[in-house]
Order: C-alpha cells, then sequence, then structure tokens
C-alpha cells in the first residue's frame, strides 16, 4: 500500500482483512509512493512467477522494502504551496530564487528535504552525488522518473552515466 504515514489506506487494508477473516492476505506497507511501489510489485510478480508462495513473496517484498529509496527534485514549489507545505511568501521567493528541494521518503514514510539547490543543473548534480556515494544493488538498478516532459530527466540520466551509473529504465 501507499505509506501508512501518507495515507490512511494500509490501515482500512488491515480492516477489511479481519473483516474476511482470510489469513492468506498479506498486507505491507510500501512506506513509500510512486515508482517504488511498482518496483516491489514488479519483484513481487517475479517471485510469483518464480513459484514462491504468498508468505514468502511478502517476506522478501519486507526485506526488500527498507532498501529501495527515492530522490526527487522538485522543479516547482507550486504544489507545496497548494499542498499547505509552504506559505505563499516562501512559495514565490522560492520560486524567484529559482530554488530546487530534493526530497526523499524517509524511512518512517514520510517526506523529508536532504537538500536545496539554486537551479536545476545543481540538483540533477546533487542526485548524481547522492547516488554515487551509494552502495547500489544490481538486482534492483536506478530507474529514472518524470512527470513533466523527459528534458530533466534525460539531463540526469546523462550525468548519472558520467559516473557510472546507468538506468535500467524511465518511468513516467
Amino acid at each position: 500500500t501507499l505509506s501508512s504515514a501518507l495515507s490512511g489506506t494500509f490501515q482500512t487494508a488491515h480492516m477489511v482483512k479481519n473483516m474476511v477473516d482470510y489469513p492468506e492476505i498479506h498486507i505491507i506497507d510500501s512506506l513509500s509512493a510512486t515508482h517504488i511501489i511498482r518496483v516491489l510489485a514488479d519483484y513481487a510478480c517475479q517471485l510469483r512467477d518464480e513459484g514462491k508462495s504468498a508468505s514468502e513473496i511478502a517476506k522478501a517484498i519486507r526485506e526488500l522494502q527498507p532498501r529501495v529509496k527515492i530522490i526527487a527534485v522538485l522543479d516547482t514549489l507550486e504544489y507545496l504551496y497548494k499542498g499547505g507545505r509552504l506559505n505563499k511568501a516562501t512559495a514565490v521567493v522560492g520560486e524567484l530564487a529559482n530554488l530546487k528541494p530534493i526530497i526523499t521518503l524517509s524511512e518512517a514514510g514520510t517526506i523529508s528535504v536532504i537538500g536545496k539547490c539554486i537551479g536545476r543543473n545543481k540538483a540533477l548534480a546533487f542526485i548524481t552525488k547522492a547516488l554515487a556515494e551509494k552502495t547500489l544493488d544490481p538486482n534492483f538498478p536506478v530507474y529514472s522518473v518524470y512527470s513533466y516532459g523527459t528534458e530533466n530527466v534525460e539531463k540526469l540520466e546523462q550525468k548519472l552515466e558520467s559516473t557510472g551509473i546507468s538506468c535500467q529504465a524511465r518511468f513516467q
């Protein structure tokens, strides 16, 4: 499910599971959002296709979940303002300064700011450096994700390639 820190889906799923009284339902809190859930779901499908049981799959996903991370650059502060995370004055000043927050999801499943850069190029360099400092699992490679247009993600992929990090696939 979507992170229990961001949504009530996890709690609702548990309520429904208790109502149907079927022990073979395995509910996993992704403690994440967006494409991390897809990575976990794809891995679960792979394990299913390999003949693993539901319990084995749930255990494997719970072991993988804390190792799968997302790092994102917010190209605009508009949605932080609309969502009530920033006041109007802060959002306007941040936009004028070309501020690009770098966010991730914490181990508790909440949104966390890990950096603030002035300009897109510095933000992409921040992400590239952050990934270069990580020990990446070759079984779970880097995926690039974008929400609007491919220009930024193409620049990020080029920067990553220059440091020896290749992106497995691109998601929209």
